[in-house]
């Protein structure tokens, strides 16, 4: 592989992602991106793979990153959007956790559309405010 291959680096980042090995898929966009000289495509590969491993801060600054960028060029919603399907991943499985907790007690009080639609609110508002 030749080590200045920009797309190389990214193919490699999006292989660790999905064996969920994100510290070494991270160190690969970001190489990726330095070697292509910022592309969004990689940037937002980048903020996915922040998201996914739970790095909401680094995702944040990205998604920033890309809302900037789109004033000057073109940036892809296709994949903006996918770096937010990461984030609203990671809050599902939490909405999950706290369901299956609520269950369990036996609480009455737990209507399950309803704080799923105050969750996706919430992530759209207080976590990714660009």
């Amino acid at each position: 592989m030749d080590p200045n291959f920009a797309v190389a680096h990214w193919h490699l980042g999006l292989a660790y992602e999905q064996k969920q090995v994100f510290d070494a898929a991270i160190e690969e966009f970001q190489k990726a991106i330095s070697l292509s000289g910022g592309s969004p495509l990689m940037k937002a590969a980048l903020g996915h793979a922040y998201a996914k491993s739970q790095k909401k801060h680094e995702a944040n600054k990205i998604l920033g990153e890309l809302n900037e960028l789109s004033k000057q060029q073109y940036v892809s919603p296709y994949e903006v959007s996918d770096d937010l399907r990461g984030a609203q991943a990671i809050m599902n499985r939490r909405f999950n956790c706290w369901r299956k907790r609520t269950r369990s007690t036996r609480s009455t009080s737990f209507i399950p559309e309803r704080v799923a639609t105050v969750q996706m609110r919430s992530v759209r508002i207080r976590d990714f405010k660009v």
